[in-house]
């Protein structure tokens, strides 16, 4: 529990700072290390889970197994009749992916599941927290029966590529829902009903096989006695964790680079991988942040080597960044609108003053030289978040923008879908009392503008709002922290 919290308090504010430092590098920032002291400043330090909720699963559904368990051996101590079932099955892999997979399949059908969900709150979402505790359950279940593996080992590769053949499907029947601009917030079409118990069926079984390929595949490596496999395993917690802060810095040297983008993906992929590698043997393995990870210390014999290769690959990376950030720096700025045309080109029909402002003024973590005056509006395609646009705004000599009327919404619409396919903010939140939206002004909005199934609170907190997203479909209730494009309107004089 303790790494959890610990790891959970820093990750994502300095994931945010670490992503904060690419985007000023890759637009040329004088200083490229201003944005990251300012995000870390600010950082809200026990944010939600994001990528570490199934730690958060696991403490809770560990808490709840260790007093069932308990319980059951008090009860039945020389066997559980479950435990005989769950090892006939995972003695036979084939079997046991037909019965777990119906199972898994039934539930997503009786919940209206199109995929494994997820949750980053602290505190967990009951029915995912009842599926996720069944699997656990599942494993425990196994685990306790002492079965014979051998044909799990036997079968694993199979069953891996059977679960990426299903994965592969599944994306497939997907297509026709993506190219209808579905959101799975939104009702199922009626049109394309028919395939969704397919999309259940292909992902639930999926990914079964999926996860019993996998344990298949670690067992055959594990049983091999390998030295590196079991290193590989011991740091893949502290891989997992640190490749967030790593991979936004590593790639933004490579960006823009004339290279085929596939390979510089796999360029940084692999410069992020060994980084994280040899930061772990040479730094992590044998130290207490590697009892803190892993339970205890291992030895770590290449620890030398691998603090040389770390120093070397970092010292090569930063060189180039370096050289390459001077060079960017030196280029003029491509326009952030449609396809990087001028917003004069974009609005030929609107008095367009590009920048809005010569000298901005300056606004923490917000860049206003990129802003642009359309009429009586301001549109900021830099990213802020809504308060910061509330700033930034008041900053310009403008304010957060408010549509009284449908007629000033659908003209505004037209303008920001001409210019650029992202959303934007604008000034409308029930942050003050849930699902009552008003202006910043306090009125209240007097009209329906909401894409289908909006405003939702999906996946947490949602209290402000966008314009444009996905296309001009409709408006979309965003959590308020997200950093976004935002539009201002002028005052009038």
């Amino acid at each position: 529990f303790l790494p959890l919290v610990v790891v959970a308090m820093l990750l994502e504010p300095m994931r945010v700072a670490s992503f904060k430092l690419a985007e000023a590098y890759m637009q040329g920032a004088s200083d490229v290390f201003a944005p990251v002291a300012q995000t870390l400043n600010e950082a809200t330090w026990v944010p939600e889970l994001f990528h570490l909720w199934f730690l958060n699963y696991l403490v809770w559904i560990v808490a709840l197994t260790l007093p069932l368990v308990a319980l059951l051996e008090r009860l039945w101590p020389t066997g559980w009749r479950p435990q005989g079932w769950a090892r006939r099955w995972v003695e036979r892999p084939w079997q046991a992916l037909l019965v777990v997979g119906g199972v898994n399949t039934a539930w997503w059908l009786g919940f209206d599941w199109l995929e494994v969900h997820t949750d980053g709150s602290w505190l967990p979402d009951p029915m995912m927290l009842v599926y996720y505790w069944g699997c656990y359950l599942m494993g425990w279940l196994v685990y306790s029966a002492r079965p014979d593996l051998s044909g799990l080992r036997e079968h694993g590769a199979t069953m891996l590529g059977l679960g990426l053949a299903m994965a592969t499907a599944k994306g497939l029947c997907m297509v026709p829902l993506f190219e209808q601009d579905w959101d799975p917030s939104q009702p199922f079409p009626d049109a394309l009903a028919w395939i969704r118990p397919v999309i259940a069926a292909l992902g639930a079984t999926g990914a079964v096989a999926l996860s019993m390929g996998l344990a298949g595949v670690f067992l055959r490596a594990a049983g091999e006695e390998s030295r590196r496999w079991r290193t590989l395993s011991d740091g893949s917690y502290w891989i997992y964790v640190v490749h967030m802060l790593l991979v936004g810095p590593v790639a933004a040297p490579l960006v823009g680079l004339p290279v085929p983008a596939p390979l510089l993906s796999i360029v940084a992929i692999v410069a992020v991988f060994l980084l994280c590698w040899w930061s772990y043997l040479a730094l992590v393995r044998w130290t207490a942040i590697g009892a803190f990870f892993n339970g205890r210390r291992y030895a770590s014999p290449t620890r030398l080597r691998s603090l040389g290769a770390l120093v070397g690959l970092g010292i090569a990376w930063t060189l180039l960044g370096v050289a390459l950030h001077e060079s960017r720096a030196a280029q003029p700025q491509g326009s952030p609108w449609r396809d990087g045309r001028s917003a004069e080109d974009l609005l030929v029909d609107y008095t367009v003053q590009d920048p809005y402002m010569q000298e901005p003024p300056g606004v923490p973590e917000v860049r206003l030289d990129r802003c642009i005056g359309v009429d009586d509006y301001v549109l900021c395609p830099d990213e802020a978040t809504w308060h910061g646009a509330v700033l930034a705004c008041k900053a310009l000599g403008a304010v957060f923008v408010s549509l009284p009327t449908q007629a000033e919404a659908d003209r505004l619409e037209g303008i920001v879908a001409a210019l650029t396919e992202q959303p934007m903010l604008i000034s409308l939140s029930d942050g003050v009392e849930e699902g009552r939206w008003v202006w910043l002004d306090g009125s209240e909005l007097a009209y329906s503008p909401w894409a289908p199934g909006e405003p939702n609170n999906y996946g947490g907190p949602e209290g402000c709002a966008t314009i444009n997203y996905e296309g001009n479909n409709g408006w979309h209730d965003f959590p308020c922290e997200v950093q976004l494009g935002f539009i201002c309107e002028q005052r009038a004089p």
